[in-house]
């Protein structure tokens, strides 16, 4: 991520428009800070989980182990929290691995967009549609201090568009990602998501 934006900067500084370059830095910083707060939610969510297993699995191995002696039953509690431990290590190794690369993805599709602008044609993304609640679709959210009458804010909404095919296939393959979005300092977030009714 850090080369993605080192080269982004390098690239802007070169062509002299520091107007384009302070956007997308904050936009940068804007996703960097986002991606930050899901990890670690996502992380607090999966210790969660181990520690609630490692009391269920005690729970019922007192249940089922009157019978045997102390010293047993602490060998086999003390093997099975190990092992149940690293499986949810590995699992949520694997949640962040993916995670990880589903941000990379939509970062580098909002890269491109910034970066060449005159590659893209303008794509305005509807607002969320109550009647496609349950089916994965893309809408876009407004913010109080975007104005979509604003030319200037909706150039760059309408710009943001072309990543909304991004955003879809993400969701759509991202077996464990609720929401899949990204969302401009303008104050707009394109989403793809389920819950359309709910906005």
């Amino acid at each position: 991520m850090e080369n993605i934006v080192r080269k982004l900067r390098n690239r802007l500084h070169s062509e002299g428009d520091r107007s384009l370059s302070f956007r997308i830095a904050v936009s940068m910083t804007t996703l960097v800070i986002v991606v930050m707060v899901i990890v670690t939610t996502v992380f607090a969510i999966a210790a969660g989980q181990i520690f609630d297993t490692v009391q269920e699995s005690n729970r019922k191995m007192s249940e089922t182990s009157l019978g045997e002696s102390l010293v047993t039953i602490g060998e086999m509690t003390l093997d099975r929290m190990i092992g149940m431990a690293v499986d949810k290590a590995e699992t949520a190794d694997q949640l962040f691995r993916e995670f990880e690369v589903s941000v990379s993805v939509v970062a580098a599709a909002a890269e491109q967009v910034y970066s060449h602008p005159e590659r893209y044609r303008s794509r305005p993304v509807s607002l969320p549609d109550p009647e496609q609640n349950g089916a994965l679709s893309v809408q876009i959210l407004y913010s109080p201090e975007f104005d979509p009458d604003d030319p200037a804010d909706a150039a760059e909404a309408d710009l943001l568009g072309n990543i909304a095919d991004t955003l879809y296939a993400v969701n759509e393959h991202g077996s464990n990602l609720a929401s899949v979005y990204y969302s401009s300092e303008r104050g707009f977030t394109i989403i793809a998501d389920y819950i359309s009714s709910n906005k």
